[in-house]
C-alpha cells in the first residue's frame, strides 16, 4: 500500500498540484447496507492565512448514488491556534432527482471544534420504487473534544432534526469516539438515535487518506502528550474535510411512512 499511496502523490504532484486530499470512506452499521465514499479536496486560492476550497464527493448508500460539491473558506486567527470557516454544498441523489443546498460553519483548534450544518431541499415529491420520497430540510450540531493527554482521539457529539412534510427525524443524537493513528486512517465508533429507532444504532467508520498532504501524511500522531490540553497552531488542518451530512434524508410515505438517511 505504501508503494500505492507514493505513486498516487506523485502523480497529484505533478499533474494536480492544487489536490490536497482522496479519502476513501466506508461506514458499517448494525442497521443496514454498509456505504461506501470517495471525497476529494482542492485548494482554489491560499494567501497567507487564508484559503478557498472545493470539496467533492461521490458516495453510495443503500443502492443510492449521491453527488456533493462544495465551496469551503477557512481563515487562521492572527496567533494559528484557532480556523474559522463557512461553506456552501449542493447534494444530488441520482437515482431520484432529489437534491439540496447546504451551509455551513465550522471552528477549530487543538482542544475542541464545532460544526454546524444547515440543509435546504430543493426538489419535488418524488416516486420511488412505489413509494413517495421528499428530500428534508433539516441541521446538525456538532461538538469535539480532543481527550486528555490523546491529541489523536476525538469524542464528538452531534445532535440533529430533520423536517418533511411525509415525516419529521426528531430528537437526534450523535455519539461517537474518533482515532486516528496515523496521518492516513482514521476509525470512528459511536451511537446513534432518533425518534425512527426502538432502540440505539451501532456504526463504525473507517477512512484512509491515499494522498496528498505530505505534512499529515506520513505522521504517527500516537502518543502520550505531556499535557491534557494545549493550544497549538492548527495550520495543517486547512485540508481537512468538512464534516457534514452528505447521504440525502428524506420522508418516504409507502406501506408505512417513515424517514430515511443517515
Amino acid at each position: 500500500m505504501p508503494h500505492v499511496n507514493s505513486a498516487i502523490e506523485d502523480w497529484a504532484m505533478r499533474n494536480v498540484p492544487q489536490l490536497k486530499l482522496i479519502e476513501v470512506e466506508t461506514r458499517l452499521r448494525n442497521y443496514s447496507k454498509t456505504d461506501y465514499r470517495i471525497l476529494g479536496l482542492l485548494e482554489l486560492q491560499r494567501s497567507g492565512n487564508e484559503a478557498y476550497l472545493s470539496q467533492f464527493s461521490l458516495s453510495s448508500f443503500q443502492s443510492r448514488e449521491t453527488l456533493n460539491l462544495g465551496l469551503v473558506w477557512r481563515k487562521l486567527s492572527p496567533n494559528n491556534t484557532l480556523m474559522y470557516g463557512g461553506n456552501v454544498f449542493y447534494d444530488r441523489e441520482f437515482n431520484t432527482d432529489h437534491s439540496r443546498i447546504g451551509f455551513g460553519l465550522e471552528l477549530k483548534s487543538s482542544v475542541y471544534d464545532l460544526n454546524f450544518n444547515l440543509y435546504e431541499a430543493l426538489s419535488d415529491k418524488e416516486t420511488v420504487d412505489g413509494a413517495l420520497e421528499e428530500a428534508a430540510d433539516g441541521y446538525d450540531l456538532e461538538v469535539a473534544m480532543y481527550l486528555p493527554y490523546l491529541p489523536w482521539a476525538k469524542a464528538y457529539y452531534k445532535v440533529y432534526e430533520w423536517d418533511s412534510s411525509i415525516y419529521d427525524i426528531k430528537h437526534g443524537e450523535v455519539l461517537s469516539i474518533q482515532l486516528q493513528p496515523t496521518g492516513r486512517v482514521s476509525l470512528e465508533i459511536g451511537i446513534h438515535d432518533d425518534n425512527t429507532m426502538s432502540n440505539d444504532r451501532e456504526f463504525i467508520k473507517i477512512n484512509y487518506v491515499l494522498c496528498c498532504n505530505n505534512e499529515t501524511t506520513n505522521q504517527n500522531f500516537m502518543f502520550i502528550s505531556p499535557v491534557a490540553y494545549s493550544y497549538q497552531s492548527v495550520e495543517k488542518r486547512f485540508y481537512e474535510k468538512v464534516r457534514r451530512e452528505n447521504n440525502m434524508v428524506k420522508g418516504v410515505k409507502g406501506a408505512v411512512v417513515l424517514g430515511r438517511g443517515s
